[in-house]
Order: C-alpha cells, then sequence, then structure tokens
C-alpha cells in the first residue's frame, strides 16, 4: 500500500512539471511574438510641422457648368507639395466623405495633377518630384469637373501635403493637424 501511494505521488509530479512547462512553452513563443509584431510599427510617427497652413481662399460651385473652383493661399511658413480634397454634399452630413480628386481640372488648373487621390501642386520647371513647391504667400485656383450626380456641395474639406524627410528617408506625408473646411458658394 505504501508502494501504490508513492507511484501516485509520482504521476502527480509528473503531470504538474508537465503543465509548468506548457505554460514556460507558451509564454515564451508569445514573448516571440510579441517582440516580432512590434518590429512592424513604426517607432515615431510621421507627421507635419505646426507652421503647416492652406488656406482656402474661395470656393464656387457652379451648378449649370457642374464645375468647382477652389482658390488657395498657402499662409504658412513651409512649402507644400499638394493636398487631398474631400466634399459634404448636404450640411447634415458629418464628414466630408467624397473624395473629388479624379474630376480636376488639369487642362485649366495651372499644371496640377491628380497623383493617388491627391492633388500635386504644378512642379514650375523643377527636376526633383518630392519637391514641395507651393511656396508661402502663392495663391492658385484649381478647377473641378463635378459629375452630374453630384448636384450640391455644401464645403470644401482640404488636408495639405508635403514630403518629408525622417532618418534619411523621404515620405509623403498627409498634414492631418491642417485640415480646413470651407463653406461652397
Amino acid at each position: 500500500m505504501i508502494q501504490k501511494k508513492f507511484l501516485f505521488d509520482k504521476k502527480g509530479v509528473s503531470i504538474m512539471i508537465g503543465y509548468i512547462l506548457l505554460v514556460v512553452f507558451i509564454l515564451a513563443i508569445s514573448v516571440g511574438i510579441f517582440q516580432w509584431l512590434k518590429s512592424y510599427v513604426p517607432g515615431e510617427s510621421f507627421g507635419c510641422p505646426d507652421g503647416v497652413s492652406l488656406y482656402v481662399n474661395k470656393s464656387v460651385f457652379n451648378i449649370g457648368e457642374s464645375e468647382l473652383s477652389v482658390s488657395f493661399i498657402n499662409t504658412g511658413t513651409f512649402n507644400l507639395r499638394g493636398y487631398y480634397i474631400n466634399i459634404k454634399k448636404e450640411e447634415s452630413d458629418d464628414i466630408a466623405a467624397t473624395d473629388i480628386s479624379q474630376y480636376l481640372n488639369v487642362t485649366i488648373s495651372a499644371g496640377a495633377a491628380e497623383i493617388l487621390n491627391s492633388i500635386a501642386f504644378a512642379d514650375k520647371g523643377q527636376e526633383n518630384p518630392n519637391n514641395n513647391n507651393f511656396l508661402p504667400g502663392e495663391t492658385e485656383t484649381h478647377y473641378f469637373n463635378i459629375p452630374e450626380s453630384i448636384t450640391t456641395i455644401y464645403s470644401v474639406q482640404i488636408t495639405p501635403t508635403r514630403f518629408e524627410e525622417t532618418d534619411g528617408k523621404i515620405t509623403f506625408t498627409s498634414c492631418g493637424n491642417a485640415i480646413t473646411e470651407q463653406l461652397v458658394e
């Protein structure tokens, strides 16, 4: 009877060691996966300097011609590359969710170009496409041919963009801290 109890105790110990090893193994794998995933998250966030400002001087929607004209002034202290443009169709819309960059009329918009859902200001003869070439104090007007399915435009929302250099790498950056919204006439 003493021998049976002794064997039973050994089995209990070996089961406990198995559970402990299993928990240690799971923790080691969890720490390894956490470290691996942490390497995919950027260490510092990309952003624009505080002096970035793109002011919408005037925005007019000509319903008869389905044309929107937007006049800009760089009122900040930094050069800009371009902007994202979204509209609110109605006053009751919570956010400006309709992207209209694809409707840019490039023939009359002073050399501006639509690039990946953003509008880039004219290059002005510069060879480097990574230039922030819309200088402080400059003004420009862009025209958009709005489709007939959009019958009203309540406001225009502009998010400036620029190229930022971080750790020797040039990154296209959206300036979410400098968003402006203008009611449309």
